[in-house]
């Protein structure tokens, strides 16, 4: 699952628990299960949730891409950056929003366009070009439905404990990635390792975002 998560917000970069919410302290069941129907409890509890905050970093080509999202049903904001070059996100509705570094701007799309656009929020339609490459997966349902696509053999490989939190490990052995489900309250994710680690908290955490002031439309700006 690491990996996918790992491709799905990568698009946002390349295309211009602890909280698990409102569980108890007992047992859920889930060590007991095996590592697929652990795995399918899981995505149905995500399936289910209203919002979710990710965070951490994983590996993309050898370089290390760091991340920070609160992710709503149509609403999200955060980042992702990779060395010196960042690019802020935000999403209200139908309406995408992105702030980039100079850095970021030469790296994708040029030096003309670092000079012109270092540090503006533009924006934009989230399901038109070009936003919408990344808006798309600027959802909790988005992104959750194309992180839990495909998976190789699931192995339960007991409770643990991560980061203080009672977990169930489940091994993917199509990638070697190891997902963390609670083991208490509803199965939430906790976090994937593999490459890199990624934290999954806050879910169902109510998510309040306010679009950017002084957003130039993307539209003004083709020629």
């Amino acid at each position: 699952m690491r990996g996918r998560v790992a491709l799905a917000l990568a698009l946002t970069l390349v295309l211009p628990a602890a909280g698990c919410g409102g569980g108890s302290s007992s047992s859920n069941g889930e060590a007991a299960k095996s590592g697929a129907q652990v795995y399918n409890d899981a995505k149905e509890a995500a399936t289910g949730a209203s919002s979710v905050h990710i965070s951490g970093a994983f590996k993309d080509a050898s370089k290390t891409v760091k991340l920070d999202l609160v992710l709503g049903a149509v609403a999200a904001k955060g980042f992702m950056a990779q060395d010196s070059a960042r690019a802020d996100i935000a999403r209200v509705g139908n309406t995408a929003y992105m702030r980039a570094s100079a850095d970021f701007w030469r790296t994708f799309a040029g030096a003309a366009a670092a000079q012109v656009l270092h540090d503006k929020w533009l924006k934009g339609s989230a399901t038109k070009q070009p936003f919408s490459a990344f808006a798309q997966f600027m959802s909790i349902d988005a992104l959750l439905s194309e992180a839990f696509k495909g998976h190789g053999k699931l192995t339960n490989l007991g409770e643990r404990t991560y980061n203080g939190q009672k977990v169930v490990a489940i091994k993917d052995a199509k990638d070697g990635s190891i997902v963390y489900v609670a083991a208490t309250g509803k199965p939430y994710v906790v976090a994937t390792t593999g490459g890199g680690a990624i934290s999954f908290t806050d879910w169902n955490k109510q998510v309040s975002i306010t679009a950017p002031a002084g957003a130039v439309d993307i539209s003004s700006l083709s020629p």
